[in-house]
């Protein structure tokens, strides 16, 4: 089976989902914990509650921005391109792939 870009980046988004809901649905100052964080043994702040394996300590978009995905454009307001380069923290939304756009071969630096 042919591994799509498409795949390639929602198995890259798809673990910040559960950290993004938490931070989206109120979250402190950017990057300070909350009451309800849970952190490792030896006091690192998890990615969310019930992380476990490597990426458990991966700090995803927490504390930055939202950043919605309107169009598969190669550059330009709302573009995919745009929210992958763009600096700092930040959460990737993206919208339901339609026929027209699946396919397509995205490439970012």
């Amino acid at each position: 089976m042919e591994t799509t870009p498409a795949v390639v980046l929602v198995s890259l988004l798809l673990p910040l989902s559960a950290a993004a809901a938490a931070v989206c649905c109120g979250s402190p100052a950017a990057g300070e914990p909350s009451g309800t964080t849970a952190r490792a043994e030896d006091g690192r702040l998890l990615a969310f509650p019930t992380a476990e394996g490597y990426g458990r300590f991966a700090r995803g978009g927490r504390g930055g921005r939202v950043t919605h995905v309107t169009n598969l454009d190669d550059c330009g307001q709302g573009s995919f391109r745009e929210a992958v380069e763009a600096e700092g923290p930040r959460t990737v939304d993206l919208p339901p792939l339609t026929e027209s756009s699946r396919g397509e071969r995205i490439a970012a630096e």
